[in-house]
Parts: C-alpha cells; structure tokens; sequence
C-alpha cells in the first residue's frame, strides 16, 4: 500500500475542501492517505510517505505562507519522494477574460493602426 501525505494552506476552506477531494479519491485506489492542514498541524517528519501531494489557495497571485514553509523545509526530502502541487483559485476565469480582453485591445489598436496608415496614404 502506497502512503501519500496531501498538506494544503487555505484562507477559505476551499483547499481543505479540494484536499479532502483528492484524498478520498487516492483513498478509492487503496492509497493510504492523511490530510494535513499546514497552517494547524506541523510535521517533524514525511518519512513514511511516498507521495506527497501540496496545496494551497492563491490571492493575489501567491501561496498561503504555511505550505510554502513546508516545501522549504522538507525540501531535500521532497526531492527523493514523488510529488504533486495543486492551487484553489476563484480567479482563474477573470484571468482568462482579462488575457481575452487583452488580445481584443492588442487587435483593435493594431485596426486602428492600420485605419490611420491607410488614411495617411
């Protein structure tokens, strides 16, 4: 049986919600799995685990501060285990309509510009 730690940093309560998700999923396919909210339970130790999955929520473009520490901690060990990171974020659509809208004004000066090259001419 596989032994995988998911340690997630929420502001919310959706990462915890997400980590419980994933926990219960890796739980169906016999892993045996502990959830770990960073920023309440510290760990001294990952040794027993082989799969360590990191989550946290982002706001403003950044982690929660907690499984940043953890990563910094942990570092040399998490690299001789499998890892995983996942994010929560409520802006991922804004982005994407922020870069859509973006790419319509990039197109519509490039219009403009060619309106005004051609008036020109």
């Amino acid at each position: 049986m596989i032994n995988a730690l998911v340690v997630y940093g929420t502001r919310y309560g959706a990462t915890a919600n997400t980590s419980e998700v994933i926990a219960d999923v890796l739980r169906q396919e016999r892993f045996e799995v502990k959830v770990v909210d960073a920023k309440k339970d510290k760990l001294q130790s990952i040794s027993e685990f082989s799969l360590v999955i990191v989550g946290s929520g982002i706001k403003m473009g950044k982690w929660t501060k907690e499984p940043k520490k953890f990563l910094g901690k942990f570092q040399k060990e998490l690299s001789k285990k499998k890892v995983a990171l996942f994010v929560c974020c409520g802006s991922a659509k804004l982005l994407t309509e922020r870069e859509e809208k973006t790419r319509e004004m990039e197109k519509g000066k490039k219009n403009i510009l060619k309106i005004k090259l051609f008036t020109i001419i």
